[in-house]
């Protein structure tokens, strides 16, 4: 199950906590959605995706977070992730998805 929230929103940004399993089996279509029509869309530029509350990440949740990276930059915004640890941080890492999800620099150590 995965579950999200905007946790923070400034003038030019807004942080989406994320926390559950980010999976074909979790939440991943209306997280999509909500990310894609009720921020991008409606006009927030810079979006920021809080992994520290992500426990497990697949290649479909992987997805998710490249379609809407696309997305977002095809609009005009800038959408990147922060706070992966444990087996997300891998899979972003192993796949070398991390640095073109801008979150290279901000990313959490843990087990």
């Amino acid at each position: 199950m995965l579950e999200y929230r905007v946790a923070e929103r400034t003038d030019d940004q807004v942080v989406v906590d994320l926390r559950g399993e980010l999976t074909n089996h979790g939440d991943t279509d209306s997280f999509r959605a909500f990310v894609y029509r009720d921020l991008i869309r409606s006009g927030d530029r810079n979006v920021r995706l809080n992994l520290d509350g992500v426990t497990f990440m697949d290649l479909d949740g992987l997805w998710v977070l490249i379609a809407l990276h696309q997305h977002s930059a095809a609009l005009g915004s800038a959408l990147s992730v922060q706070g992966a640890k444990g087996q997300p941080l891998e899979k972003l890492t192993s796949t070398g998805t991390l640095a073109l999800l801008g979150g290279a620099a901000e990313q959490g150590r843990g087990p």
